[in-house]
């Protein structure tokens, strides 16, 4: 998990811990805190469309 976040810093990303092992993850290291924004209605509304729309 370290080495991914690692690389979402590197590559200017940001991540929304929708993945409840993430969420877990990111509770417990706050060095990871600048590149994690919240989970939101608003994004859980978008990643049901998205899944839908791949057909999951």
């Amino acid at each position: 998990m370290r080495e991914a976040l690692n690389d979402v810093r590197a590559s200017g990303k940001r991540v929304v811990p929708v993945c409840p092992y993430v969420r877990k993850y990111l509770a417990t290291h706050d060095e990871f805190a600048d590149i994690a924004d919240p989970v939101t209605p608003e994004v859980l509304r978008w990643l049901d469309g998205e899944l839908k729309r791949q057909g999951h």
